[in-house]
C-alpha cells in the first residue's frame, strides 16, 4: 500500500512539470502493483496521448479493457471511455516541452559600485 501511494505521488510530482517520461515509468510500475487500477490507466494514456504516443495511449485502453474484462468480469469507467474517444478522435495536441527554467539571478550585498 505504501509503495502504491508513492508511486502515485511520483507520476503527479513528474506530470505536473511535463516531465512524461518518468511520470510514464511511475504509472508503468504502479500497473504492475495494481494492475486493475482504472484511475491509472486513465492517467497514463493522457500522458502519453498529451506526449505525442497517441498510438501507444490507444493501445493501453485496449489493454486495459481486456484484463478488466477477463480478470473482473467488468467494462471500463465512462470517464474512461471518455478518454479513449477523445483520443482517438485527435483531441490530444502532443504539448510543447517546458522551457527550460533559468536560474534565478544571484543576490549579494556588494555595493552598487563594485556590480
Amino acid at each position: 500500500l505504501l509503495a502504491i501511494g508513492a508511486h502515485a505521488e511520483l507520476i503527479a510530482h513528474h506530470a505536473d512539470r511535463h516531465e512524461y517520461l518518468p511520470a510514464i515509468d511511475y504509472a508503468t510500475r504502479l500497473l504492475q502493483l495494481e494492475p486493475l487500477h482504472e484511475e491509472t490507466y486513465r492517467r497514463l494514456m493522457w500522458m502519453l496521448a498529451t506526449s505525442g504516443q497517441q498510438s501507444a495511449a490507444l493501445d493501453l485502453f485496449q489493454s486495459c479493457r481486456r484484463l478488466l474484462t477477463e480478470d473482473a468480469g467488468a467494462e471500463p469507467e465512462d470517464e474512461t471511455v471518455e478518454l479513449y474517444e477523445r483520443i482517438l478522435a485527435g483531441d490530444f495536441a502532443p504539448s510543447p516541452r517546458p522551457a527550460a527554467q533559468q536560474a534565478p539571478a544571484l543576490r549579494h550585498n556588494l555595493p552598487a559600485d563594485l556590480t
